[in-house]
């Protein structure tokens, strides 16, 4: 609201600040303003030299002209927009941009206040506080660049390279043209790690960006997507074109030995590559692929290209996964989507403490399909995407209709890479404290191991909810020390195919034992799953395991159970 002034003088000198707002003032660095509307003229409050730079000090007043010229000219409308629409609906403005310093430097301020209004209800003063905000902008930058580039290199990061890969796909699909993707390998880089130390090797990853960089062009997207791999998104090349610009790469790392701090380095490359559209329905499909291709570059000898081919098993598979594909859909559409509930126990008292949501799909002869019929299919055609936010709507429908029940539900290992599902599962639980704390989200270890930066990144943002989140298949993908710090998971739960017959199994019992340690140095809650019987069940109550989960317990049963 405006603040309206009944005193009948209308031009009243400058108000003088009390000693101890002068004191806060300096202490926060902040500056008040007083913009007298009549007689054009802004007066400043504060120590105006730390926010405009060097010689401002004895700058107490000036016009508002002088003013605006100091505001970035990407910012001055801004400013404008936000004063006029305080004087509409008379709320406090409030808005940040850029300004010039006096030694020629732009720094960001976030500027509020509110206009002083006369008998007659016309604004006669603006009063308002900047305070700089430039740190924090900074750091917000510095965070969104490391979104989205690797700190070493400055060149995307995985994430990124696979949106820009996502984009050439969907432009190839809709215009009807070629695509490829390299993935390039630095042959034996752990050998220079280990010979020549950390630094010599950080060198050569990074003068391989640079030799891409020269045999790509400008169109191209190269990113770092693993410690010793690149890849490069070449929109509109043929696979006769990706052929060319694999060797021309070969030849460049074959010619340019790397000066490093431990002398010049001779280095090759291995590459793989692919073509799309083709049968490649997503960017993580098509990145497997190259992928794939590389290893096999590599088992030939190393510093060579091979292009991806799909056999006749694999096309037969890949018709068949569109089949399912379509079924899962058509089930979705037409309700025959359901979860199938098991219960997770606590391990001394057997008392079901939350429970596993497992996707289930009911044929239409009435069969009920369980998620590993049909998940890996659902993968490989694309669509994990449309099904994991499905699940997602499931799973919080169930929740807000029964208050007393505590769920886990599984995600796919790409949506963990999916911003939109991120933003879907914020948009329903941002208002829902009560509903998040009753919800887990469960990922996969050797999902998030693939990407550990951007895991730790969507781990952070599912618990900022006040979700928990639970790192499935524990153990299957070697989780380090430095893994398990990086994750910052709620839940463990250790693979069940080391915890079948562990009784009848001492090297099982050993592993598993330095994983119950591991996860226990983090303060984190262990689940003991594939649990069938008594003696396994047994076992894990000595290990002092908190939860457990099995047939032994119970098996999934479809509806929601009863607390």
């Amino acid at each position: 609201m405006m603040v309206q002034n009944t005193s009948p003088a209308m031009n009243a000198p400058p108000t003088v600040l009390p000693a101890w707002v002068a004191i806060a003032l300096a202490a926060t660095g902040d500056v008040v303003y007083e913009l007298d509307l009549n007689q054009g003229t802004i007066t400043w409050h504060g120590e105006i030299e730390k926010l405009f730079g060097p010689g401002m000090t004895t700058v107490t007043q000036m016009k508002p002209r002088r003013f605006y010229q100091m505001i970035h000219s990407n910012d001055l409308s801004l400013r404008i927009n936000a004063i006029e629409s305080h004087m509409s609906s008379r709320t406090a403005y409030d808005c940040e941009y850029r300004i010039r310093r006096h030694d020629g430097l732009f720094v960001w301020v976030h500027d509020r206040g509110m206009a002083e209004c006369d008998a007659a209800g016309q604004p006669t003063v603006l009063r308002g506080v900047i305070r700089s905000i430039h740190q924090r902008k900074q750091t917000e930058a510095q965070l969104t660049h490391r979104a989205s580039f690797d700190e070493l290199t400055g060149h995307f990061n995985r994430q990124r390279l696979r949106d820009r890969l996502q984009d050439s796909l969907k432009q190839a699909q809709r215009y009807g043209h070629f695509g490829a993707f390299l993935v390039i390998g630095l042959d034996k880089l752990s050998l220079i790690n280990e010979a020549y130390g950390h630094d010599a090797a950080d060198t050569v990853i990074v003068r391989l960006g640079q030799l891409l960089e020269a045999q790509t062009r400008v169109s191209d997207s190269i990113g770092r997507i693993g410690g010793d791999l690149y890849g490069v998104v070449l929109p509109r090349c043929s696979p006769d074109k990706m052929g060319v610009v694999a060797d021309k790469i070969l030849r460049a790392c074959r010619d340019a030995a790397v000066e490093t701090n431990a002398g010049r380095l001779q280095v090759s490359v291995s590459i793989g590559g692919v073509t799309f559209p083709g049968m490649s329905q997503s960017a993580f499909d098509i990145m497997t692929k190259a992928e794939s291709a590389l290893h096999q570059a590599k088992g030939r000898g190393r510093d060579c290209f091979i292009e991806y081919h799909q056999s006749d098993e694999q096309m037969e598979a890949h018709r068949s996964h569109m089949e399912i594909g379509h079924s899962v859909v058509e089930a979705i559409k037409e309700g025959r989507a359901m979860f199938a509930y098991q219960p997770v126990v606590d391990s001394q008292t057997a008392k079901p403490m939350f429970y596993e949501a497992l996707l289930r799909l009911r044929s239409p002869s009435g069969e009920l399909i369980p998620a590993g019929k049909f998940i890996p299919a659902v993968e490989h055609v694309g669509l994990a995407r449309l099904v994991d936010r499905h699940v997602l709507e499931m799973a919080v429908e169930d929740l807000m209709a029964n208050p007393e029940l505590s769920i886990a539900m599984n995600i796919s290992g790409l949506t963990v890479a999916e911003h939109s599902w991120l933003r879907a599962l914020i948009g329903k639980l941002q208002d829902k404290p009560d509903v998040a704390r009753r919800l887990i989200v469960e990922i996969t270890e050797t999902e998030a191991l693939r990407d550990i930066d951007e895991s730790a990144r969507f781990v952070q943002a599912v618990r900022d909810l006040g979700c928990k989140v639970a790192l499935d298949d524990f153990g299957a993908g070697y989780t380090s020390f430095k893994h398990l710090k990086a994750l910052e998971v709620d839940i463990v739960k250790i693979d069940g195919g080391y915890v079948r017959g562990i009784h009848e199994n001492r090297d099982n019992r050993v592993f598993v034992h330095s994983l119950i340690e591991l996860a226990r140095t983090f303060g984190l809650q262990i689940i003991a799953e594939c649990i069938e019987e008594e003696a396994e069940a047994n076992h894990f109550r000595e290990e002092g395991v908190q939860f457990m989960q099995g047939y032994f317990f119970g098996k999934p049963e479809v509806g929601v159970p009863k607390i």
